[in-house]
């Protein structure tokens, strides 16, 4: 199956593919640049959209979706119960799926598995009738300086215990937290070595796109291919 994957901002992308395009963590208006909005348009209008949002956060949530949900053809919305009990009205939107942490959803021939986040929400793996791909959300190997012994043992357990369970699929695509604010990049190495998706796309970034240059000489070689964008807009096929 073709599918293509467009880079908004931070841990927004589009994935499209034949039946679907998938918009994944539309951040807030203040995230939101002239550009980004016009791809998001670009994109979104006139498509069967499936759009997910991982968690509340505002770099991943934007209380205006119902704006983006008006260009597209149809719309269901897959968002995490956390959203719900911030913005409760969503609760009240047509075809929307509410999201529970360990939970496994049915939508038309799509297969969506939701992973509780060790930070907040829902990771998601979606799994179609050719394509399998991962959107970790902000669930990652975070180790904050502020952090205790514990705090930190939980958060790497918590991570290493959910790669194991993906590591059982064959994921196509992964997007997978590659922060360049810890030395650790939130577990982006570990992660493809473990699951070794086909592509695997880094985010968030907030926008330090050089980061990803640094990444990538860090990782070295690797079995997945690496999708390198530059700016809102650059695109990858897979």
């Amino acid at each position: 199956m073709k599918a293509t994957v467009t880079y908004i901002h931070h841990n927004c992308f589009i994935l499209k593919e034949s039946s679907w395009t998938f918009l994944f963590d539309y951040p807030g208006d203040r995230f939101l640049t002239a550009k980004m909005r016009e791809v998001l348009t670009n994109e979104l209008r006139d498509s069967k959209a499936c759009i997910f949002a991982s968690h509340s956060h505002q770099d991943h949530f934007n209380p205006k979706l119902m704006d983006l949900v008006k260009i597209t053809s149809q719309a269901v919305l897959v968002l995490s119960e956390d959203i719900i009990k911030n913005y409760p009205r969503f609760g009240k939107v047509e075809n929307c799926i509410i999201a529970k942490p360990s939970e496994t959803y049915e939508l038309e021939k799509l297969r969506i598995k939701s992973f509780p986040s060790n930070d907040l929400g829902v990771a998601y793996l979606i799994q179609d009738e050719e394509l399998t791909f991962y959107f970790g959300g902000d669930l990652a190997k975070w180790s904050w300086d502020d952090f205790t012994p514990e705090e930190r043992r939980w958060m790497e357990e918590h991570f290493q215990n959910t790669i194991k369970i993906l590591a059982q699929h064959r994921i196509d695509i992964a997007f997978g937290n590659t922060d360049p604010r810890l030395p650790n990049w939130a577990g982006a190495a570990e992660f493809i070595q473990t699951i070794k998706p086909k592509l695997f796309v880094p985010m968030h970034t907030f926008g330090d796109l050089d980061s990803l240059g640094r990444f990538m000489k860090e990782l070295g070689a690797t079995e997945s291919n690496i999708f390198q964008y530059r700016k809102t807009g650059d695109q990858i096929e897979f």
